[in-house]
């Protein structure tokens, strides 16, 4: 595609539609100190659409501009119209190049590609084009983590929890239960093969006692161990 470089009225960007949005995660602050400090390097880029601008990518620049008072910026504009699966691509790329996607990202990028092309190996070719490496199986994955709550998919990018664990975790019915796991591997901090050790457990006890996941979680002796500030994160886990 080809694109043109020109002066936006901020008034007229519609960012409140997310078609296009990839990032999860970032910090508006950080983005807004750097354009306050040395300006806006890399301009976003703009889908015109009747009097209005779509914005493929760049929100948070977009966000941070706003913030610091800004009316008018200069935009990296899409012809229009144009096809979506240039948008689509842009928008990934425009992510991707700058840093590792994390995995809400790459599920979003993967929605983003699955709903403008006919099959999944296009998809999946597509994918690979941009620098996502995705599989069949990861695919699977990805679309499972669209369907996560907002904490579960914030231990994700957090990395409090694994992916491994947060499938097992999304596929659970007692959703305050599950919320309340989520709190406990963010405070214990484990890795993947402790994680999947704490949860064996758990799912043991309440097979073999015929309890709820919340009884659990809401034992008097593990809540004392939690909020005991004498002990460590190891021996809490242990």
């Amino acid at each position: 595609m080809e694109f043109s470089y020109r002066p936006v009225s901020l008034s007229r960007v519609d960012d409140g539609d997310a078609t296009y949005r990839i990032t999860a995660g970032s910090s508006l602050e950080v983005i807004r100190h750097s354009i306050e400090q040395i300006g806006l390097i890399n301009p976003p880029t703009l889908l015109p659409c009747n009097d209005r601008f779509i914005v493929i990518a760049g929100f948070g620049r977009i966000a941070a501009c706003r913030a610091l008072g800004w009316e008018r910026l200069v935009a990296r504009c899409s012809p229009s119209p144009t096809d979506a699966i240039g948008c689509a691509l842009t928008a990934i790329a425009d992510n991707s190049t700058q840093r590792p996607l994390n995995l809400v990202e790459m599920a979003r990028a993967w929605y983003l590609l699955t709903r403008t092309v006919d099959s999944q190996e296009q998809a999946i070719h597509l994918a690979r084009s941009v620098g996502m490496t995705v599989n069949k199986e990861m695919a699977v994955k990805l679309q499972q983590v669209l369907s996560m709550t907002g904490p579960l998919q914030h231990a994700l990018i957090d990395g409090s929890i694994a992916l491994p664990i947060a499938l097992r975790l999304n596929a659970l019915s007692d959703g305050t239960a599950v919320q309340a796991l989520i709190l406990l591997f963010q405070d214990l901090q484990l890795s993947l093969n402790r994680q999947r050790e704490l949860l064996d457990w758990i799912q043991g006890i309440v097979g073999r006692e015929g309890i709820s996941l919340q009884d659990v979680i809401d034992d008097a002796q593990l809540a004392q161990w939690r909020q005991d500030a004498q002990m460590d994160r190891g021996q809490k886990t242990q």
